[in-house]
């Protein structure tokens, strides 16, 4: 069984059903990026993580991401920290948690 694209993902959980030029721009250009953007700051996945929305491992920060985008979708963002503000500070306590780990592993003086 093929793996579900963060597209599709996103499409199921906004329930867009239909495909046209203007929903597809919305969709692609503007509230993935942006939900993206958002998560990211949000929980501290830092750049350069390697990380990807959708990916094994990834099911917190992706459930993240989608409920962002559905905020988003009803034009109703300012509701969105209100309504997962545990699950954020879950998801960033562990962000934090592998950063302090990988900063142990490094060697000294680097």
């Amino acid at each position: 069984m093929a793996a579900i694209s963060l597209k599709d993902m996103v499409r199921a959980r906004i329930s867009v059903t239909w495909s046209d030029p203007a929903t597809d721009a919305r969709i692609d250009d503007a509230i993935i990026p942006a939900a993206e953007a958002a998560i990211r700051q949000k929980v501290g996945i830092p750049d350069g993580a390697g990380f990807e929305f959708g990916a094994p491992g990834s099911e917190a920060e992706t459930m993240l991401l989608l409920a962002h985008c559905y905020y988003q979708w009803n034009n109703a963002e300012d509701e969105f920290d209100g309504n997962y503000g545990h699950e954020i500070a879950q998801a960033r306590i562990r962000w934090e948690v592998l950063q302090n780990a990988q900063a142990e592993e490094a060697p000294a003086g680097l």
